[in-house]
């Protein structure tokens, strides 16, 4: 047993040295917040199936009603990581460890121990169920359409942790989380991330958190509804534009975990047009036909009330503080990580640490300009059985985000970095306001290689102590979604039973699936995997009534 056990050590140092290695040139970057596609917007399933009972030339009522089934999961999960982190692949290290690189994360910030050290592979992962009710009824050229998709959606990240040393035995000194020496209270990073665990004076995350388990959710998401009318209207096809909108009835963004399961399009408003076509391309003896479609909506998603969670500016304060402008721009990405000191308004630390985020998670008003939602379908009948085959692209311009003022408590924190809390028993009001996610391992690189802990806290400490956050600070783009394109490939066959020689009443019932995957543009324009690769299956059954 012994020795099995030093072989499974040795093949873990071994794996988790590759892989480390494999993760160094791995710039981390990302997006605090995924935004999916909406189960509402979705051209290929509102086309599929009954269509063969729409858009006649009836001067009488007609009606057709559908119900369709539908699973779908994603793929791609490195992608998905990427899109958080600019990486499946996460590193973990403490600030005593020798030899970290600058896309490391800092254990310390976790509450792991200073000399933790562990590799994390992240698989994310997100499934729906969902029952779309739809309703078509016409009138000679006037049409009218709803949809009300009923969805249950889960997401979760599975994580898979590779640890070198889960530094239990080595407790924070005194003064650094606490006024005594803390004992680490987690041993892996899957647990930290998750955590809910006071220490000394540091209090648990309470948003952004990583849960193995992952969270589900079951809404109505979201009510279409659609009138339009028909310029052409014969045998040969139909062509007209539509008027339609989007009740929203789905779920918001709460934010108190990454990669959050949302039913509908994060509850916001839509109104746009459409066009929706066919054309005869074949037919044969009254039994066969070949027809193309043509579908093409576009809306305007309106302001929904959301909570995201923001990193903050890059900025070197120090010097920020000294000048009246803002010397830099860039993204501090993961800053809503770092953990800040709360003071009061002598600007005397007050006892209390806790992670940025628990302040940067803030309500604000999320947009989107403009989405389009396109379909190209070839369908071919024959007598009662019908077969469609097609293409969809999915595309949403990017989130525009505006904060709700006076939310963020300014001047009552400021970042602790890497510096102490007390001089036991003394509280320091001392901040580090140039903190980042990786522990600022650029600038302790420049030490002498034997600098101690304490050298290197003095050289990042800020030497007008304290310099406090602001809300000027919170990057907002850091939560918004870029812009977004898919292209699906779709399929469903399907049979039409008609009754007492073809009766007013034609039910129906077939079955199909699609595969989406992300559209690619050029690196420089996107820099973030913001779009969702899945597959599904279909089963939709329904009636035409005439």
């Amino acid at each position: 047993m012994k020795i099995k056990s030093a072989i499974l050590r040795i093949i873990t140092a071994l794996l988790a040295c590759v892989i480390s290695q494999t993760i160094t040139a791995t710039s981390l970057s990302g997006i605090s917040f995924f935004s999916p596609r909406a189960h509402i917007a979705d051209a290929a399933r509102d086309l599929i199936g009954e269509h063969r009972f729409e858009h006649y030339d009836h001067s009488c009522l007609y009606t057709t009603g559908s119900i369709t089934a539908e699973y779908a999961r994603s793929y791609k999960p490195r992608r998905l990581a990427e899109h958080f982190f600019g990486t499946n692949f996460l590193h973990i290290t403490g600030s005593n460890v020798i030899g970290r690189s600058e896309n490391n994360l800092l254990a310390d910030y976790f509450g792991l121990s200073q000399t933790f050290s562990s590799v994390v592979h992240l698989d994310p992962v997100m499934s729906h169920v969902l029952f779309d009710f739809s309703f078509f009824a016409g009138y000679k050229n006037w049409y009218f359409i709803m949809h009300a998709p009923l969805v249950w959606t889960h997401a979760k990240v599975l994580m898979n942790e590779i640890i070198t040393n889960d530094g239990l035995t080595d407790p924070f000194p005194a003064g650094y989380m606490g006024k005594n020496a803390i004992t680490p209270v987690y041993g892996s990073f899957r647990a930290a991330i998750a955590g809910d665990t006071i220490y000394g004076d540091v209090q648990p995350l309470e948003f952004g958190k990583i849960i193995c388990d992952g969270a589900s959710q079951t809404k109505l998401a979201d009510i279409s509804l659609v009138v339009g009318y028909d310029l052409v209207n014969n045998d040969c096809g139909y062509a007209g534009f539509n008027l339609r909108g989007v009740i929203p009835t789905g779920s918001r963004s709460k934010s108190e975990i990454i990669f959050e399961p949302i039913v509908g399009n994060g509850h916001h408003g839509e109104l746009g047009i459409g066009f929706a076509s066919r054309g005869l391309i074949w037919e044969k003896e009254g039994i066969q036909r070949a027809d193309v479609f043509f579908n093409f909506n576009v809306t305007h998603l309106f302001k929904s009330r959301q909570r995201r969670s923001f990193d903050f500016f890059n900025t070197d304060r120090l010097d920020s503080q000294l000048s009246s402008e803002n010397p830099c721009n860039e993204s501090g990405f993961g800053s809503r990580y770092i953990l800040v000191k709360e003071f009061d308004e002598n600007k005397e630390y007050m006892g209390t640490t806790i992670p940025a985020i628990n302040i940067s998670t803030l309500n604000c008003d999320v947009s989107m300009a403009i989405q389009f939602d396109i379909a190209l379908m070839f369908a071919y009948q024959y007598n009662s059985f019908n077969f469609d085959i097609g293409y969809n692209a999915f595309i949403r311009s990017r989130e525009l985000i505006s904060l709700h003022e006076g939310q963020f408590p300014s001047n009552g924190y400021g970042f602790k970095g890497i510096q102490n809390l007390y001089t036991p028993p003394v509280p320091l009001n001392t901040t580090q306001s140039n903190a980042t996610i990786d522990g600022n391992v650029d600038q302790i690189a420049r030490l002498p290689i034997d600098a101690t802990f304490a050298e290197k806290q003095a050289a990042l400490v800020d030497r007008n102590s304290p310099i406090l956050l602001q809300e000027s600070d919170i990057d907002v783009e850091s939560a918004a979604s870029d812009m977004v394109l898919t292209h699906k490939i779709f399929w469903y066959a399907g049979h039409t039973w008609c009754h007492n020689a073809c009766s007013r009443v034609e039910p129906y019932l077939g079955f199909g699936a699609f595969v989406e995957f992300e559209g690619d543009r050029p690196k420089e324009m996107q820099p973030y995997k913001n779009a969702m690769a899945q597959w599904g299956l279909w089963l939709k059954g329904g009636f035409g009534w005439h």
